[in-house]
């Protein structure tokens, strides 16, 4: 990272090209290119797959608010959502629609290696919760309803200081193949976007993020209290179609 010399009007300049409101007090960044855009729009914008500027796109290297110059790929986790299609599930009252979803998590750079995976289900799952202790902790599982909330907290090894740390983040499991991206900073890099749009609300608490939606599913009050279901690695099948399931329970 390179400090970058700035004019003190360049926030005044023009309006984000995401939410044109310029009087939005969230922080501005400036983009290698010279755009402003705010940094929320900006890393919902990136969520998304796009690695470049709105306007131009050119390079996503872009300046926050301290004026230094960052690479944003330095700081974001990937979450690789393949699906396809596959049988419905046993019992099921729909017999059409069902995919097979497998989520991948890919660490930013300054991850050493990930030593756990918690996966927290909506309400509509049949499981409430899976831990997997051993890689490759990725997720399988069956689904009939697309745009599926699911909270993955990871448990990971920093590759300068060797300490452990977690991020926290709320992914929608969807029944296409795609690529959705997620940031957490380090060091003096404090940017962060989990997945929720509020920045009042960018704490997510894995046990508690599905409590009003309990009712509605009829699940007890104490549903995540529950214990997980530990998978080690040796207990997985080697074949995709045969890895841990968690099929909805509709």
């Amino acid at each position: 990272m390179e400090p970058v010399e700035s004019s003190p009007n360049w926030r005044e300049t023009q309006y984000c090209p995401f939410c044109l409101d310029n009087d939005n007090p969230t922080p501005y960044c400036r983009l290698q290119c010279g755009h402003q855009v705010h940094e929320s729009c900006m890393l919902i914008w990136m969520h998304h797959g796009h690695d470049r500027c709105p306007l131009c796109c050119k390079s996503s290297e872009w300046k926050m608010t301290r004026e230094i110059m960052i690479d944003i790929n330095e700081f974001k986790w990937r979450i690789y959502n393949v699906s396809y299609p596959s049988s419905p599930t046993q019992n099921s009252f729909r017999n059409y629609g069902w995919h097979t979803v497998r989520l991948k998590i890919t660490p930013p750079p300054y991850v050493d290696h990930i030593t756990r995976i918690k996966y927290v289900l909506h309400p509509a799952f049949s499981l409430s919760k899976v831990d997997l202790h051993e890689p490759p902790h990725e997720l399988v599982i069956k689904l009939c309803s697309n745009n599926v909330p699911v909270v993955v907290q990871v448990y990971f090894v920093h590759k300068v200081t060797g300490k452990v740390d977690t991020f926290t983040m709320q992914h929608c499991i969807v029944k296409e193949t795609s690529n959705w991206n997620y940031f957490c900073g380090n060091g003096d890099v404090s940017l962060i976007y989990n997945g929720l749009q509020s920045e009042e609300n960018q704490v997510l608490s894995p046990n508690s993020h599905f409590k009003d939606l309990l009712t509605l599913y009829k699940r007890p009050d104490d549903y995540y209290a529950s214990p997980l279901i530990a998978v080690a690695h040796e207990e997985r099948e080697n074949s995709r179609e045969n890895q841990q399931k968690v099929p909805l329970d509709e």
